[in-house]
């Protein structure tokens, strides 16, 4: 396995999920859960606009993956087997830099193109890692992993979710 199929097998040992969980507290002035109003149930069916857009030109598997990157026309999508999070590569001299590293939980990604389910991801979290230390197996539960190189020694790993109409209250 080449230098790239090392990093991109390198891909994430931790990775911050956001999360909106609050303490309830009892100290005066603040609000407890029990007293808390919620506000009407609302169905969210549209996705929010996407931060940044991007259609993937290719998918495969892991070890033809750098020939692919290497060509540098864009994302391409690596399936990694079944419980897996797709991952999303692009080498960072290629566009990836421009992009993926920018990225923050709760920012939403419109992917497009082979490999991956067309529609809109959330950001629910990132990651720096160091480059041929990370495992395919610690991916976080994720539907898509974006990757990309940030200098010779470190990767970023940014974890999003398809967009799915909800409830929220």
């Amino acid at each position: 396995m080449g230098q790239i199929g090392r990093a991109l097998a390198a891909c994430a040992l931790l990775v911050l999920v956001a999360s909106c969980a609050g303490q309830a507290t009892d100290r005066p002035g603040s609000m407890s859960m029990a007293s808390a109003t919620l506000d009407p149930v609302k169905r969210v069916t549209s996705p929010p606009d996407a931060d940044v857009s991007r259609t993937t030109y290719a998918t495969s598997r892991l070890g033809p993956a750098p020939m692919l990157l290497n060509l540098c026309h864009g994302p391409i999508a690596i399936d990694l087997g079944a419980d897996r999070p797709v991952l999303v590569a692009e080498h960072d001299y290629c566009g990836g830099s421009s992009w993926i590293p920018q990225l923050e939980p709760g920012d939403a990604v419109a992917l497009a193109g082979d490999g991956v389910v067309d529609g809109t991801y959330l950001v629910t979290g990132l990651s720096t890692e160091r480059r041929g230390e990370a495992q395919v197996r610690d991916l976080p539960a994720a539907d898509i992993v974006l990757q990309t190189c940030t200098s010779p020694g470190e990767l970023v790993l940014v974890a999003a979710n398809r967009f799915v109409p909800a409830l929220v209250g």
